[in-house]
């Protein structure tokens, strides 16, 4: 199985509301989503929509704690890499819900 047959399984597992399917595809994006955040944050500029997007998540969370300090580095990195696999996944057990971070990464 080819790994784009293989996500596309488990995304349709995940909206049938297999939780062990969504905790396995949180596992296969976490790492992924992590360099996609660090290299945004390095760049600093969207030249993508899913770059828009993580610059977005990223300035949600430094305005999330505004009695704390706010993360930084790679507690931040994480941190939105963490709020997009998230939302991602929760989206995807919405019906009829576009996954615009799919469609970003994955030729049709």
């Amino acid at each position: 199985m080819n790994d784009f047959s293989h996500l596309d399984n488990l995304a349709a597992r995940v909206r049938q509301g297999e939780r062990e399917a969504a905790n396995r595809l949180h596992q296969l994006l976490a790492p992924q989503m992590v360099r996609l955040v660090r290299r945004a944050l390095r760049q600093g500029a969207g030249s993508s929509p899913l770059d828009e997007r993580i610059l977005a998540e990223a300035q949600r969370a430094l305005e999330d704690n505004p009695d704390q300090r706010p993360p930084e580095g790679e507690a931040l990195i994480r941190q939105v890499a963490q709020r997009l696999c998230d939302n991602l996944l929760r989206r995807a057990t919405q019906p009829g819900a576009p996954t615009r971070c799919l469609v970003d990464t994955v030729r049709t």
